[in-house]
């Protein structure tokens, strides 16, 4: 097994923990660590691991669908600023990866001339689906198990492909790529992401029911 996914920790670093375990970030991820060691140098390491709980599946489902719902407005938002800015009628959106969708809004952001809230609303929105892509990624497409005795997740591939698309480091034959992620920052940050993807289904109908006169300002 080789190394911790530390990104997953560093970049929701400053999320307020709200469970009552009074220890500091750093000392939750210390211990975190001590964990992934133990795995790295136990060869029967996934019995240190356990299926997670019904509940722990609930929370990885809704993140990955508020994810999916936020890709889909977030490329409606596309396609009506895109109208609105460039009289583009086909479907641009809808031939972007998800990599390319958060490129393309900061993209329309940087072109609107209306209102500067929305593009300041956009750019939020990017960020927030930029910070959390590589989530719902692992979610969606890694292997999940429970920490025990502690709120937090186990992920694991052995897709080589996925291995280094991590961290840029292939993984030997009896290796399995894995990091570990807290799961109470993600419950703050789950709520951000469902009110940036509301946000954006917002403005997407906005914009679509009102493009004719968006469209005449843009282009006066």
């Amino acid at each position: 097994m080789v190394g911790i996914v530390r990104e997953m920790f560093d970049r929701i670093r400053r999320v307020a923990d709200s469970r009552p375990d009074t220890r500091s970030f750093d000392e939750r991820l210390e211990d975190l660590q001590r964990f992934a060691s133990g795995l790295t140098s136990d060869p029967n390491w996934l019995k240190k691991t356990e299926l997670p709980r019904d509940s722990d599946f609930a929370f990885i489902g809704k993140f990955v669908q508020v994810y999916c719902s936020a890709d889909l407005n977030a490329r409606a938002t596309i396609n009506a600023m895109r109208f609105i800015t460039k009289a583009e009628v086909t479907d641009f959106a809808g031939t972007l990866n998800d990599t390319d969708v958060i490129l393309h809004l900061n993209i329309c952001a940087s072109e609107w001339t209306g209102a500067p809230h929305i593009a300041e609303g956009v750019r939020k929105a990017a960020s927030t689906l930029e910070m959390h892509r590589i989530h719902r990624h692992g979610f969606a497409h890694w292997v999940v198990r429970k920490v025990p005795g502690r709120d937090a997740l186990v992920i694991l591939t052995k897709n080589a492909k996925e291995a280094i698309r991590r961290d840029n480091s292939p993984q030997d034959r009896e290796e399995a790529k894995f990091g570990i992620m807290q799961l109470s920052p993600f419950r703050h940050e789950l709520d951000k992401l469902m009110g940036h993807s509301d946000y954006l289904g917002q403005l997407a109908n906005y914009l679509e029911v009102n493009r004719d006169l968006l469209m005449s300002e843009h282009s006066g």
